[in-house]
């Protein structure tokens, strides 16, 4: 790791320019239990006061610099020991730079290599980490737990940033074209299943009255949700196969007491219908990140 006395800092960047403060961040985060910065992510995204110097500087608007790759192996080594809330903020924010982090260009080596490893570390904490004591406002942060989760081992899986749609209980989701026709819609991910429709030229929508629907066979689901039981529990840093990772993430999600969310998350692999030109598609296959 980068010494936080290296004079090197004030020669790398973050979103405002200099990074000689820097070190100051990682120690002050480092002193706080409860972490300032571990706003809800949405807020802190959003409202770069939300997040602190961390998401404003280090993280603008999913753009990351040089003084992000030097700043993560610090905050993941606070990950390691620190206290349940700090290891929860740390591993939200690595996951979300793996998910959305759009990296500046020429990145120091050394920095990258040293980046790397932070993450594979982060990686095997996070089980661990998602299986905390979780509480009622932590709840709404479940999606984005899961995307992390998912982002530490498969961060560009497109449908992994449309997990942010699903946050307190907010199920639409927007599919730029028809892989048929190329026509722009909705999806809403309804209890009884996703329903796709067409928005107005105004850009208002769902058109419910041309809305398309599928009937979906979720008889699978809790088979599927089971063999993911095992997986997770089969090691502190489980693997599984790319194409396992809905089922992954919905037995996360019920493990957590979130039937709702999970039902959603495998719904993601159902196949729907195109309200324009009745094309049939898997839904996450036309989700772009």
């Amino acid at each position: 790791m980068l010494d936080l006395d290296s004079p090197r800092w004030a020669q790398l960047q973050h979103a405002y320019g200099s990074a000689e403060g820097v070190p100051d961040i990682i120690r002050r985060i480092a002193a706080e239990s409860v972490p300032t910065y571990s706003d809800h992510p949405a807020k802190a995204r959003e409202n770069p006061a939300a997040g602190d110097d961390v998401y404003s500087a280090l993280y603008h608007q999913g753009s990351i610099y040089s003084a992000t790759f030097a700043a993560l192996p610090h905050f993941v080594a606070i990950a390691e020991s620190g206290s349940p809330e700090q290891r929860l903020a740390i591993f939200l924010l690595v996951g979300a730079i793996r998910v959305t982090g759009m990296p500046d260009l020429n990145i120091p080596l050394d920095l990258i290599e040293e980046f790397e490893a932070s993450v594979a570390k982060m990686r095997q904490l996070s089980l661990s980490i998602f299986r905390q004591p979780f509480n009622k406002e932590q709840a709404l942060e479940l999606p984005y737990m899961i995307q992390a989760f998912a982002g530490l081992r498969f961060p560009k899986l497109p449908y992994l940033i449309h997990l942010e749609n699903f946050v307190e209980g907010h199920y639409e989701l927007e599919i730029e074209e028809c892989p048929s026709c190329g026509e722009y819609m909705i999806a809403e991910m309804r209890k009884d299943g996703p329903v796709t429709a067409p928005i107005d030229d105004k850009g208002h929508g769902p058109i419910e009255e041309k809305a398309a629907k599928l009937e979906v066979d979720r008889s699978d689901y809790p088979s599927r949700i089971e063999r993911s039981r095992e997986i997770l529990d089969s090691s502190d840093d489980p693997a599984w196969e790319e194409s396992e990772t809905l089922s992954v993430l919905a037995a996360l999600a019920e493990e957590k007491g979130a039937t709702d969310l999970a039902t959603r998350i495998l719904d993601l692999s159902a196949t729907v219908k195109c309200p324009h030109c009745e094309c049939e598609f898997v839904l996450a296959d036309e989700l772009k990140s």
